[in-house]
């Protein structure tokens, strides 16, 4: 199985979000193998969004990425890469929603990954501006 999502070209999830009452937490993974042909296959927007969220440790007034709870050299789904984790207040959920506009995530072709209660309150939002194909997930 390992390597499995590499070799089917499959499309990895790339970001994940837990969108509470006050807080938003946002996991990133940063692939680490990327082949000379993803390279050269990879979007300008996503080259500029990666580098935006690895080489910040802070977004705006109020986003923080927990450096110290980073997880290096992890494989997930057969992929190697950093897991990042960013945090910011619930009530900037349009402010991120629209830098997402603004930095073209929809040209990433990924799909944006849900959960928490601001997942149902925010899904109209993200799908009105088109940025992500967004699921959201009901953990019961």
């Amino acid at each position: 199985m390992e390597g499995s999502n590499k070799q089917q070209g499959e499309v990895f999830p790339w970001f994940g979000l837990d969108i509470g009452g006050t807080l938003v937490k946002l996991v990133y993974f940063e692939p680490k193998d990327i082949t000379a042909e993803e390279e050269e296959e990879e979007v300008e927007n996503l080259k500029s969004i990666r580098k935006y969220l690895t080489s910040n440790v802070a977004y705006g007034s109020t986003g923080i990425r927990d450096v110290h709870l980073e997880l290096r050299d992890l494989t997930l789904c057969g992929r190697k890469g950093n897991l990042h984790f960013i945090r910011f207040p619930t009530h900037d959920m349009p402010a991120f929603i629209q830098m997402g506009s603004e930095k073209h995530f929809s040209s990433l072709h990924t799909t944006l990954c849900a959960t928490g209660g601001g997942a149902y309150k925010f899904e109209q939002d993200f799908l009105t501006v088109g940025i992500f194909g967004f699921y959201t997930i009901r953990i019961w």
